[in-house]
C-alpha cells in the first residue's frame, strides 16, 4: 500500500506519476454570467481528474490544448466526488473525477421539431411570432404554419419575420400596426410561393416601410428606446433589400 504522501494535493501526490494538462474550466459558457479558471486536470477520453477543490459543475466545459493544434472542449456531464475529509490514512487521495459527456442542443424554435437538420431556410408563424429554421424542407411542426422559403428570397424572410416578431412593441398607432403587420404577412406568404410575385413584393416592402417612416423622427429615451431603435434598424434593412429578378 503506497504511503500517505502529506498535505499534498492529489495531483501533487498520488496523480503526480499520471500526465498533466493545464485546462481552463468555464461556467456558464457563452452567457453574461461566464467564468473561467485555471486548473490542473489528468485528461482521458472519457473522464478527467482534478483536485478536490477545483471549480467544476455538471454543465461546465473544460478547455484544453489540442495536441494537433489549437484547444480542445469537453462538456461535463457528471461530476463524481471523492472527499477523505482530513483522514490521516487517506491524505491526498481527494480529488474530483468529471465524466464527459455530450453537450445538449439548444431547444428548437417555437413550433419546429429538432429533429431534423435544415439545409433551407424555414420560417414559423403563430400570431405576431415569427420564427426561421435553416435546412431541409422536411420540417415537423407543433403548431402555426411553417412554409420553406423561395431560394434567393431567404435575406427578405429575414428581416420580414423579425419584423413580424417586433411590430406589436413598435411605436406606432394600432392602425399602423395592423397595415405593417397586413404588409408583412402578404410578403412572407408570397416568398414562399413557387414564383414569387415582384410586384407584389413591392407593394408590400413599400407598404411595410412606409408604415415605420411615420416613426417619430426626434430622440427617443426611456422605456420606448428599444422599440423605436428597432424599428429604425429594420427599416434601414428593409431599404437595403433587394428582390432577385
Amino acid at each position: 500500500m503506497p504511503f500517505p504522501r502529506g498535505s499534498e494535493s492529489f495531483l501533487q501526490g498520488f496523480g503526480s506519476s499520471f500526465p498533466q494538462h493545464d485546462v481552463v474550466i468555464i461556467h456558464d459558457a457563452g452567457k453574461p454570467s461566464e467564468k473561467r479558471t485555471k486548473s490542473r486536470a489528468i485528461l482521458q477520453s472519457s473522464s478527467g481528474t482534478f483536485d478536490v477543490d477545483a471549480p467544476i459543475y455538471e454543465g461546465d466545459t473544460v478547455e484544453a490544448p489540442d495536441p494537433r493544434g489549437g484547444t480542445h472542449e469537453y462538456y461535463v456531464e457528471r461530476v463524481d466526488i471523492t472527499d477523505t475529509n482530513g483522514a490521516t490514512a487517506f491524505q491526498g487521495m481527494s480529488h474530483i473525477t468529471a465524466a464527459w459527456g455530450t453537450k445538449p442542443q439548444a431547444p428548437a424554435p417555437y413550433g419546429i421539431s429538432s429533429s431534423h437538420v435544415y439545409n433551407a431556410p424555414v420560417i414559423n408563424i403563430q400570431g405576431n411570432r415569427a420564427q426561421i429554421a435553416w435546412g431541409n424542407d422536411t420540417v415537423s411542426q407543433n403548431s402555426g404554419a411553417t412554409s420553406t422559403v423561395a431560394q434567393g428570397y431567404e435575406e427578405i424572410a429575414k428581416t420580414v419575420a423579425a419584423a413580424l416578431q417586433n411590430l406589436p412593441a413598435a411605436d406606432l398607432d394600432e392602425d399602423d400596426k395592423e397595415v405593417a403587420t397586413e404588409a408583412a404577412e402578404r410578403i412572407r406568404k408570397e416568398i414562399t410561393a413557387n414564383k414569387p410575385d415582384s410586384k407584389v413584393l413591392r407593394r408590400g416592402l413599400a407598404t411595410l416601410k412606409g408604415t415605420l417612416r411615420g416613426l417619430p423622427s426626434d430622440s427617443i429615451t426611456g422605456a420606448n428606446a428599444p422599440a423605436h431603435d428597432w424599428a429604425q434598424s429594420t427599416l434601414s434593412a428593409l431599404t437595403g433589400l433587394s428582390i432577385p429578378t
